[in-house]
């Protein structure tokens, strides 16, 4: 393995329909090497609402995947879609990482509805909140249910992988979305991560998330054929869907507003979309990654043929991008 590489190759894997895997490495100067990328899609069943009900159909296909890679073994990032996880924020007592960790165990069932024991979570410290002599650290809890996760990871083990990161796909598709900017964004902004009937985004100020949804459009089945017409009857009713799933964060938060979109996945390339969203949420709407800053100042890629094939596609593939750069966030 070249020098400019990690020693141990990375695989990124956005788990999802279609899934999307990336095989490369990282440099000393932390870009990304993508040396191949794969996208398949799946059969509808396989994976619903971010369920995997098929661990077996999934298993060969990433076999597959990985014998064209010629890859046996590797470091391995993951992300998972949206729906089934819990996402929280609220204030706690201000005290050492390792003892907040401690308290937030013992009072979980406060903020998840589920049994400590059914849910694998993590935390992070968004900000420290100062009110006269009161400290607090705001915290964003993310949890989702083993009966969810569980399947992904005995799939990747099965592969003898080793994960090594497991990350939410709206989250990781933010990260290459403010890799890819000059400056963070003012005011409140909604990052959205679409393709197909999925939608799933976090509201931001500056760079704090305020508030996290997901939502899918169960009526629409991107894999079958439709007229025109039905199709933008179709993509109206998706776009009313998303702006209901924004209308909770104006009643969780109703002195607030949201000052711009920023719109990544399959869908920001479809313009009757975005013109839909712009219109309906009345905001303005940015399509990522732009040219604010060049793709190529994260990215090396060593695809031989395919480079232009990925960069023009280069909205789907935000997430497994994203995880590459986890720990520079």
């Amino acid at each position: 393995m070249s020098l400019f590489f990690s020693e141990v190759p990375i695989l990124s894997i956005e788990f999802g329909n279609p899934l999307r895997v990336i095989f490369g490495g990282k440099r000393k100067d932390k870009k990304v090497v993508i040396k191949n990328f794969a996208v398949e899609t799946l059969p509808p069943e396989i994976i619903q609402g971010g369920q995997l009900n098929n661990s077996d159909y999934l298993l060969e296909v990433l076999k597959s995947i990985l014998k064209r890679f010629k890859l046996k073994s590797g470091k391995t990032l993951i992300s998972i879609p949206a729906q089934n996880v819990i996402v929280r924020f609220f204030n706690f007592p201000y005290m050492p990482e390792e003892e907040l960790r401690e308290s937030i165990k013992w009072e979980l069932e406060r903020y998840v509805p589920l049994s400590p024991e059914d849910i694998n979570y993590d935390i992070q410290v968004v900000s420290l909140v100062e009110r006269g002599d009161i400290k607090e650290s705001r915290v964003m809890l993310v949890a989702v249910p083993k009966e969810v996760l569980s399947p992904y990871l005995d799939v990747v083990k099965k592969l003898n992988l080793d994960p090594d990161l497991v990350d939410v796909s709206v989250f990781s598709a933010v990260r290459t979305v403010i890799m890819n900017r000059k400056d963070i964004p003012k005011g409140n902004t909604i990052y959205l991560y679409t393709h197909d009937n999925v939608a799933e985004f976090v509201v931001a100020k500056e760079n704090q998330p305020l508030f996290f949804r997901s939502t899918v459009m169960e009526e629409w089945n991107p894999q079958e054929e439709v007229d025109d017409l039905t199709k933008s009857f179709m993509l109206e009713d998706f776009v009313r869907k998303i702006q209901e799933a924004v209308n909770f964060f104006y009643m969780q938060f109703p002195e607030e507003h949201i000052d711009q979109a920023i719109v990544t996945g399959s869908n920001a390339k479809n313009k009757d979309f975005i013109d839909l969203l712009e219109a309906i949420l009345n905001v303005n709407t940015e399509v990522s990654p732009g040219s604010s800053v060049n793709i190529n100042d994260l990215l090396v890629l060593n695809l031989k043929k395919q480079d232009k094939e990925f960069l023009g596609d280069i909205y789907s593939w935000v997430v497994p991008i994203g995880l590459f750069f986890w720990e520079r966030l």
